[in-house]
């Protein structure tokens, strides 16, 4: 067994950001990695769903964030990528991050500030 290499993989995810309800001022500093979410890894039940990891820093504390895929504009990774195409990038973007829980199944909300102009409506298509 290599030890070295695998001593430089622990506590890797030590910083992984999981925010609780309120609002959070983020800079990205890097640009998405694709990465994906094993669930019961090993098992006859193992799931995997694809997710990004984006290097960010709070407060000057760098962090890393796993954020699920979705499939609408109003998901957190829908308004992360509609930031990215309008402004060619995620590097080096400041963001508003708001958390609250929802009323009906108890889990978190997100709303990006900057990305709230660019979700298109109903009528709207994006090209």
């Amino acid at each position: 067994m290599d030890y070295e290499s695998e001593t430089r993989t622990l506590n890797a995810n030590a910083n992984v950001f999981k925010p609780e309800p309120g609002q959070y001022e983020i800079v990205i500093i890097g640009e998405p990695e694709k990465s994906e979410y094993v669930e019961n890894e090993g098992t006859p039940d193992e799931r995997r769903y694809p997710q990004i990891k984006l290097n960010i820093q709070i407060k000057q504390i760098d962090y890393c964030w796993y954020v699920a895929k979705g499939k609408t504009f109003n998901s957190l990774y829908g308004q992360l990528m509609l930031i990215g195409k309008a402004r060619g990038k995620l590097n080096g973007e400041k963001i508003t991050l708001l958390v609250k829980k929802s009323d009906k199944d108890n889990k978190n909300e997100y709303k990006i500030e900057e990305a709230s102009s660019l979700i298109p409506s109903k009528e709207e298509s994006i090209v």
